[in-house]
């Protein structure tokens, strides 16, 4: 039998949107819905070597110094036939900075009833608003080279430090359910909170967790193998992820099979295996998954 994973994260879920009670029409009475950005605790915290949910297995530690994306539009859709509500987000922000609370986005009455939830993560362009905690240089970065992420940060293992820095587009379009599985959200009287959550720790997945026997671990010794294969300089940066084939991957840790297309090219270096992992971050209320560019992905536990 499989079973979706609920992972034990703390998640600030507030008066949750998702109060998953039937659906009223377009002519219901308001509700008061915000939305927020999320980042998980993977993101502000880290993630520490262990054999533990969460955990890396392979002996290594990660911190992130940053962890910049990008939020183009959030889609609420009314299911029973009303029209779509659309705010422009059109922000550049630094998920390491997001208070627990999150980083509002949209706040304001909507009729009561179910909807669609859908957000946008597209390459930043210069029209974007670049919030504080995002340097200019950063965020010109980001637009020149064409970016969604842009993540830098350490892995230590007790005796050896990489850093890394890379700006990859892994732009995707999330369509988004509860964490019971139904589609969307409900809005119901009163004020109500929907999270648009960041998950951190998917580029260190040693597979794409798809299909129905999937499980997956946390490994992030593939650092030190792109570093290896790179000159060895203790750094990872773009050109090292492009440069390095996925064939560096031993197989005995790293699954492959089911691997997505990024922009339907096959994966077949490092640079595109971390667009992949990267493009399935987005989730709603913490663990609620998301298709991501219309392709749904699954989180198991080890050994179920």
């Amino acid at each position: 039998m499989n079973h979706l994973r609920i992972k034990t994260r703390r998640v600030v879920l507030g008066a949750l949107a998702a109060a998953l009670a039937g659906c009223g029409g377009s002519g219901s009475p308001n509700g008061d819905l915000t939305v927020a950005i999320q980042a998980e605790d993977t993101i502000t915290e880290g993630l520490s070597a262990g054999t533990a949910e969460e955990q890396i297995v392979d002996g290594w530690n990660v911190t992130f110094d940053k962890y910049v994306t990008t939020f183009g539009e959030l889609h609420l859709t009314s299911m029973a036939g009303g029209a779509s509500v659309v705010t422009a987000m059109d922000l550049v922000v630094d998920l390491t900075t997001i208070p627990e609370t999150g980083r509002v986005v949209r706040t304001g009455p909507l009729a009561e009833g179910r909807y669609a939830f859908e957000y946008s993560m597209p390459v930043a362009t210069a029209g974007m608003t670049r919030d504080t905690s995002v340097s200019q240089a950063d965020f010109d970065r980001m637009v020149a080279e064409g970016c969604s992420y842009l993540i830098a940060g350490t892995a230590e293992n007790g005796t050896r430090t990489i850093t890394f820095d890379v700006c990859l587009d892994a732009e995707a379009d999330y369509a988004c359910s509860s964490t019971d599985g139904m589609e969307g959200i409900v809005v119901s009287a009163g004020s109500s909170t929907a999270f648009m959550t960041v998950h951190g720790d998917h580029l260190f997945f040693n597979g794409f967790p798809a299909g129905d026997e999937a499980v997956v671990t946390r490994r992030a010794g593939w650092l030190a193998l792109v570093d290896d294969a790179t000159g060895a300089d203790g750094t990872v940066d773009n050109a090292d992820l492009e440069g390095t084939p996925i064939s560096i991957l031993p197989a005995s840790d790293y699954a492959l099979t089911g691997a997505p297309t990024v922009e339907g090219m096959a994966i077949t270096n490092m640079s595109l295996y971390a667009r992949a992992q990267l493009q399935t971050q987005g989730h709603l209320n913490g663990e609620g998954e998301c298709l991501a560019n219309g392709v749904g992905h699954m989180h198991l536990d080890r050994g179920l």
